[in-house]
């Protein structure tokens, strides 16, 4: 993985750079509610990012809040809630993850760690023993 980048979505650019899922004509509704919806979060602290490869192929995405924000079923107030972490099947093993998992690590600084509500733990899990971060596994709410 070199030259990978990652993209901020922020209200103004989100049409233009869009999200990683939803993107097939069946889900056109569905997708323009999630673009009104996350400009209404964004100063609730509403991240978006993507992972972008050297070909400019968007490989992945991470979607984390505040935790005082949150509307999943967790007391995280003080902690960032990661509500997803995604690479396309096709891009894994290329570092994505880690490159958008140390992107919610370095905006995560000034709390009191990360939780984690994303579907697959064990995904999750398997990305933080390989990034070497176990010994952080307090700080990242595992």
């Amino acid at each position: 993985m070199n030259t990978a980048r990652v993209i901020e979505v922020t209200p103004s650019n989100i049409l233009e750079i869009g999200v990683l899922c939803g993107n097939e004509a069946r889900f056109r509704e569905g997708r323009i509610k999630k673009f009104e919806w996350y400009r209404k979060r964004y100063d609730e602290g509403l991240r978006i990012k993507i992972s972008v490869n050297a070909e400019g192929l968007k490989t992945g995405m991470i979607e984390y809040i505040p935790g005082e924000y949150t509307w999943r079923a967790v007391n995280a107030n003080g902690y960032t809630v990661i509500h997803c972490l995604q690479i396309l099947r096709n891009q894994t093993r290329n570092g994505y993850g880690n490159l958008l998992l140390n992107e919610c690590m370095k905006d995560s600084d000034h709390t009191n760690g990360i939780v984690n509500t994303a579907r697959e733990l064990n995904s999750l899990e398997s990305l933080i023993k390989s990034l070497s971060l176990e010994n952080q596994s307090d700080k990242l709410g595992f």
